[in-house]
């Protein structure tokens, strides 16, 4: 499941865009597109809602002994200037016209292979609305990894039961008996 979980979170983490272009939409008459746009969010935050279900139900659980931990949440002010930013061009652009959606399709892909191929997943504002947190945590192996969890991870609870859904992405999850061991070992 890792590049199609990673792919798919990079969808999802752009899906607060589409909400934007609806409003534009809607503010310039043409509540059909926008319809379909919302639709479009919808299905996305439904998507990154079962990224969350899947690994947490079946994922393979082990054991991440984190060395040290810091914060990434804080880094969401990118990803709002980036939803803004059709919003504040002060011109309603016509979506019906193909060099729109040439030009939005050109900058989302330019925006999701960045996120995918440097692994830049420290917000997804779906997830926070979910009520997750980003961090960067290193592990007692050395190895960095983006820890995406439900409570607050700090250096004095240094144990946390992880699923992988990438490479260098984890996802926080309650322990059971299934659990196969630690990251270190890996």
């Amino acid at each position: 499941m890792s590049r199609i979980a990673k792919l798919l979170l990079v969808f999802t983490s752009l899906s607060p865009a589409t909400g934007a272009l609806a409003i534009i939409e809607f503010q310039a008459g043409r509540p059909v597109t926008a319809l379909v746009l919302i639709g479009s969010a919808l299905l996305l935050i439904a998507i990154c809602y079962l990224i969350k279900i899947y690994p947490e139900k079946y994922g393979e659980r082990r054991l991440l002994d984190v060395a040290a931990v810091k914060s990434t949440d804080k880094e969401a002010l990118a990803f709002i200037i980036a939803y803004l930013v059709p919003i504040l061009t002060g011109k309603i652009p016509n979506v019906s016209e193909p060099q729109y959606w040439a030009i939005t399709a050109y900058v989302f892909a330019v925006i999701g292979l960045t996120v995918y191929h440097s692994n830049a997943f420290h917000f997804n504002p779906v997830l926070a609305a979910f009520g997750y947190h980003f961090y960067e945590v290193t592990a007692d192996n050395g190895m960095t990894y983006l820890l995406i969890a439900r409570h607050v991870v700090r250096v004095q609870t240094p144990e946390v039961w992880v699923t992988k859904l990438s490479d260098y992405v984890y996802l926080e999850v309650k322990s059971d008996e299934h659990s196969s061991g630690n990251i270190k070992d890996e």
